[in-house]
């Protein structure tokens, strides 16, 4: 994920959460961390940084218009 995603989620929302409390269970609670914080897309700070209140069924960036 580091190196392929350059430390972005490469899921769905449906197996993100269960990734971050594998990682959390396994020792791996810095990148756990690092995931919830980025900010840049995609991710999930970037999702709330438009003001969200929810997370995106899609990556999509929100200015994209839909199909």
């Amino acid at each position: 994920m580091k190196e392929k995603w350059n430390g972005h989620l490469s899921t769905g929302n449906q197996t993100s959460w269960p990734l971050l409390k594998v990682l959390s269970q396994n020792g791996h609670i810095e990148e756990a961390y690092a995931i919830m914080n980025r900010t840049t897309y995609p991710s999930l700070g970037h999702m709330l940084s438009f003001g969200s209140r929810t997370i995106a069924e899609t990556w999509g960036l929100p200015d994209a218009p839909s199909t």
